[in-house]
């Protein structure tokens, strides 16, 4: 009888799933000061997934380097993902928020692969759902096929080589054995208001925080 009844509680898990409603909502966030945002322009953007973004590296208040950021508007952020979460709404390994004020300066990153190699494999979408592949072409004429599972590929963990020997790269293609990348660990910094009321679906296993506007949706 109990086996009976644990089959039938996950039978209807797998019929009949449960869904978290989330909505957005409007987020104000600091304002990026002028010499920010003059040290912003000076870092070459990329757009991904709608959003137009600066990867780079960061001096914080307490004189620390914080590399790997995404530096965004939180208006661009919110009006133009299709699926949207705020950064510190969903709770995701290796993924947060970094505030505005304890960045003291922005600088170019040593560890972000050049914009327009970054923009076409954005450009040129997915492989398959939810994975990039792609060669990469290094300047001693080597290549090398990489993929990686998610959606932001500025900051490619790349084993035995360096970002910055990257000349080219050739989207969907393998010409040599597979390596598959780690995710490496990345924040965003947003700034200025924003606001997203659209509505979007996850499953109950995606966690997220207590501030988070999550409504329980049962079949």
């Amino acid at each position: 009888m109990r086996v009976f009844k644990s089959f039938k509680s996950f039978w209807r898990q797998l019929t009949h799933p449960v869904y978290q409603e989330y909505v957005p909502g409007k987020k104000n966030y600091e304002d990026l000061p002028e010499h920010l945002r003059a040290s912003l322009l000076e870092i070459p953007a990329v757009e991904a997934w709608g959003v137009k973004c600066y990867p780079c590296l960061a001096e914080l208040q307490d004189n620390t380097l914080h590399d790997r950021l995404y530096i965004a508007s939180a208006l661009d952020y919110a009006s133009s993902r299709t699926s949207m979460v705020w950064p510190e709404h969903m709770l995701r390994p290796g993924r947060s928020l970094l505030r505005v004020g304890d960045i003291k300066a922005i600088h170019p990153s040593p560890t972000r692969i050049r914009a327009e190699i970054a923009q076409k494999i954005y450009a040129g979408g997915e492989t398959s759902m939810g994975v990039f592949r792609f060669t990469l072409r290094f300047c001693d004429g080597s290549l090398q096929t990489y993929e990686i599972a998610s959606a932001e590929i500025d900051f490619l963990h790349l084993p035995d080589r360096n970002a910055a020997d990257i000349v080219d790269v050739i989207l969907h293609e393998s010409m040599s054995a597979v390596v598959s990348l780690s995710n490496p660990a990345f924040q965003w910094v947003l700034y200025g208001a924003g606001e997203n009321i659209r509505k979007a679906w996850y499953g109950a296993g995606v966690k997220f925080a207590p501030e988070a506007k999550v409504r329980i949706v049962k079949p």
